[in-house]
């Protein structure tokens, strides 16, 4: 029995050590060490418990935030009673310091809590954003009941810079909130904001997204009606931007809403930050959203890039599930300068999306685009290009299938310089896959000659297919200049063969004399990343057009070289603008040779040392100039008398040019 008594008095000293320490000095010390921890734990901050006072009926706590500010409160309280009276007050001079945000301002409030542990309440004041605020919070069981809020003289530039937002906007925001019960199933309250005194921040606004201003008028209003689980509210904004006004019920807790809307912005580039994309020009839309989290059926109608434009779109969990949009006259000039893209051409755009069903990898519908009296902006294009782009109009014409993840297309472009046809076109979704068959078709090729820096005749046809995924693998294949080409660029690299070609197809296709004709096979390897390459071939039964040269060297050798034909080789070089090249031509009686000719195309110049031998006798001469007209030096040797070879020398030279 004096063992158990002696084990009672042990623990009940014990309970009463427990439950008097920590209103003693040296318990109000390890509590405030253990409160300290948590905090500096908490916000990553230093923190320093200056004053931690806790007795049996008061309390007084005091917390320096390293150089953020401070934080403290003193009153009374009953545990047994269950009440609580306490002033509070709060400095905080750095909030970017203390949330770890990229955000700026300052936060000073202060007030009073008193009342029981089940229903509380708290009354304050607060100087946000250099406001005069008042508020009055009512907790139940410590969870908020009702708020009232009193707001005046808000500075919108402040707030904004507290949300971490440009300050594109300043002002004066005044709001009045009255919420009986915020519960989301029994809301009861008001809501009214107004903001006087707005201005546009011009300076800003022009170095962020290059747009003027001529007006820097901010006007916007709200009021919201809450009652039960719905909110009634009507909002409206103006400014020299654009406006929107909308108004509507929401239900919170389903997620519902029955709304109307309509919104017009002079200069898209303002919403690049929801867009993601740098857009430009005006746009105004409006329409309806109606349904809930499980269903919305939403509608836009408007204007946009000088046309108009219509939307009626599905939407379940907030995720579009069909959509059929039409898009009638709409400008492709300004649609081009909306998405940031050169205006490169003009041309009146109609087309319709119906999609009637977007689910990723389940995708059905059709798109269909026409566009009519088209017309190239040459000028832009030669800026582009660097080369003079000809005057020219167009039509556009495609149909697409969605189909799961392939969106399939048949597409008709046609103009005065080409006409462009895809049957086969198709795009991978899943993969980011393009592939395609098409065929073109150039009726006169003199129309190119200004984007060919050079003059062409004649008309050429091309077929072929190509994919890109990651990199671009192009095929072409033409029966140009009597003979067939096929081609390949892979990427960065076009290879070609030709067989049979016609050199005296190709002298004419590039407006040159046509002084040789030969069936020509060859191959070109070209790096386009540097200009740089080989082309190398055979020339197989060539004959030269009448000329005065094997004329009068028929006339002194009895050689007649027009009888003659001429199979060959050739290898040029090719360095950017430079043409390094050899070539080799032999019959039965003579031989043509040339090596390391030295053709520069930007220049238009050649430099050609030649040799011809006939009958024993070897003539060099050297061509030098502009290609067009360049100079001929004859070395006539042993073969003629002087006389004679000035005359060479003289009918070379009609030759050559």
């Amino acid at each position: 029995m004096h063992r158990f008594t002696l084990t009672l008095i042990v623990l009940i000293s014990l309970i009463i050590i427990l439950l008097v320490l920590p209103f003693t000095p040296p318990g109000n010390r390890f509590i405030a060490g253990m409160l300290q921890e948590r905090l500096e734990a908490a916000l990553a901050r230093p923190v320093d418990v200056t004053r931690f006072d806790l007795g049996w009926n008061r309390f007084s706590i005091t917390i320096l935030l390293d150089t953020a500010g401070s934080i403290g409160a003193e009153g009374e309280y009953s545990l047994f009673a269950q009440t609580l009276a306490a002033r509070y007050r709060a400095d905080i001079d750095d909030l970017a310091a203390l949330s770890g945000r990229n955000i700026s301002g300052k936060l000073h409030t202060e007030g009073t809590a008193a009342g029981s542990f089940a229903l509380l309440e708290i009354n304050g004041r607060t100087d946000l954003a250099q406001s005069e605020t008042a508020y009055h919070l009512t907790l139940r069981e410590f969870s908020p009941g009702a708020i009232t809020a009193t707001v005046r003289h808000a500075r919108l530039d402040e707030l904004l810079a507290l949300a971490g937002e440009q300050l594109l906007a300043s002002g004066e925001l005044d709001a009045d909130v009255t919420l009986h019960s915020i519960d989301p199933a029994a809301l009861d309250g008001t809501v009214d904001a107004r903001l006087a005194k707005g201005i546009l921040n011009q300076t800003l606004i022009r170095s962020i997204y290059g747009v003027q201003l001529p007006d820097t008028a901010l006007n916007a209003a709200l009021h919201a009606q809450l009652k039960n689980d719905t909110v009634t509210y009507e909002t409206k904004t103006d400014s020299a931007l654009g406006y929107l006004h909308s108004d509507g019920i929401l239900t919170p807790k389903n997620g519902g809403m029955d709304l109307n809307y309509a919104f017009a912005v002079k200069e898209l580039a303002l919403l690049q930050g929801l867009t993601g994309r740098a857009l430009h020009g005006p746009v105004a839309l409006s329409g309806t959203v109606k349904g809930d989290e499980t269903h919305l059926d939403a509608t836009a109608a408007g204007e946009i890039a000088g046309g108009k434009s219509a939307l009626k779109a599905v939407l379940k969990a907030y995720t579009p599930v069909s959509a059929d949009v039409s898009v009638e006259h709409l400008r492709l000039a300004k649609l081009l300068t909306m998405l940031g893209y050169p205006t490169i051409a003009d041309a009146d755009v109609t087309g319709r999306a119906l999609l009637t069903d977007l689910r990723p990898g389940a995708m059905q519908g059709t798109v269909t685009v026409d566009m009519q009296k088209g017309r190239a902006n040459a000028a832009a294009l030669t800026k582009q290009l660097g080369r003079t782009f000809p005057e020219s109009t167009f039509t556009l014409r495609s149909r697409s299938r969605l189909e799961g993840n392939l969106v399939k297309t048949e597409a008709a472009f046609d103009s005065e310089l080409l006409s462009l046809r895809s049957d086969t076109l198709q795009y991978d979704v899943g993969q980011m896959k393009l592939s395609a068959g098409y065929t073109a078709d150039i009726p006169d090729l003199r129309r190119l000659s200004s984007l060919a820096d050079r003059p062409l005749q004649g008309s050429a046809k091309i077929t072929g297919d190509l994919t890109y995924r990651e990199h671009l693998l192009l095929h072409a294949n033409s029966t140009l200049l009597k003979g067939q080409i096929t081609s390949t660029l892979n990427d960065q690299v076009l290879t070609a063969t030709f067989k049979q070609i016609s050199t005296g197809q190709a002298m004419h296709l590039l407006v040159q004399p046509e002084t040789f004709d030969a069936r020509f096979d060859g191959t070109l390897d070209y790096a386009l990343d540097t200009k740089r390459g080989e082309l190398k071939g055979t020339f197989k039964e060539g004959v030269f057009s009448r000329n005065n040269a094997f004329d009068l060297l028929r006339q002194y050798t009895k050689v007649d070289l027009y009888r003659e034909r001429f199979d060959g080789t050739t290898l040029a070089r090719l360095d950017d603008t430079a043409i390094d090249a050899d070539a080799t031509l032999r019959s039965d009686l003579a031989m043509l040779q040339t090596r390391h000719a030295k053709i520069d195309t930007e220049a238009q110049t050649v430099r050609a040392d030649i040799t011809l031998e006939a009958a024993g006798a070897v003539i060099p001469f050297r061509l030098k100039g502009k290609l067009a007209h360049p100079g001929v030096t004859v070395n006539a040797g042993k073969l003629l008398e002087q006389e004679a070879g000035k005359q060479v020398q003289q009918l070379f030279d009609s030759f050559f040019k």
